[in-house]
């Protein structure tokens, strides 16, 4: 990273590199920190880990299986437009859009296509996606804040985690107020 300038404005610095800007709440000097990037890979690492050791008791409650199913359609139809399944016996139009479906269905498919190879795909999906926002936010708050802010972001959203639901308990200890029986899959 080439830094072509750089201008104080009262606590914050902006620097310029290469046509962007970049605004950093945190002084140069306190933004690296071995430690918290220490803790920040111990974190996400053990949350990875126990995630991925759920992955075969994991839990789908009513609004994954809804999506499940229509994974499924879509992997076994290519196209579902209209919802038969789960708005039956009329049906309505399918306002879901495909890409997450999409990947379901082909994963599903490629694990051996019966119920509970759809139900697994979902599960390493919803990984795949935890992952992708611990990820994200870590960048960002590393971008801007450095290595602190990073293990902070880190540290809200990995307990996200522990929203999946073991064998139809809830492994968080609060619960929220869409949890009830309906929603959880109590």
């Amino acid at each position: 990273m080439h830094i072509v300038g750089s201008l104080v404005q009262g606590h914050r610095r902006l620097t310029y590199i290469r046509g962007s800007m970049s605004v950093s709440l945190v002084p140069e000097a306190e933004r690296d920190s071995r430690g918290a990037r220490r803790a920040l890979v111990l974190v996400i690492a053990l949350h990875l880990i126990l995630l991925l050791l759920m992955l075969r008791d994991y839990f789908a409650d009513n609004d994954l299986g809804y999506h499940i199913s229509l994974a499924r359609q879509y992997a076994e139809n290519g196209v579902y437009w209209w919802d038969y399944l789960n708005w039956a016996p009329t049906g309505r139009p399918n306002l879901q859009g495909p890409a997450l479906h999409y990947a379901i269905g082909f994963l599903g498919r490629l694990m051996g296509g019966d119920g509970w190879a759809y139900i697994n795909a979902f599960s390493i999906l919803a990984v795949g996606q935890w992952a992708a926002a611990v990820f994200t936010a870590v960048y960002f708050a590393r971008r801007f804040g450095g290595d602190r802010a990073a293990l902070f972001a880190a540290a809200l959203l990995t307990p996200g985690g522990s929203s999946f639901s073991r064998r139809g308990r809830s492994t968080s200890s609060s619960k929220s107020a869409t949890s009830g029986p309906s929603c959880s899959g109590l």
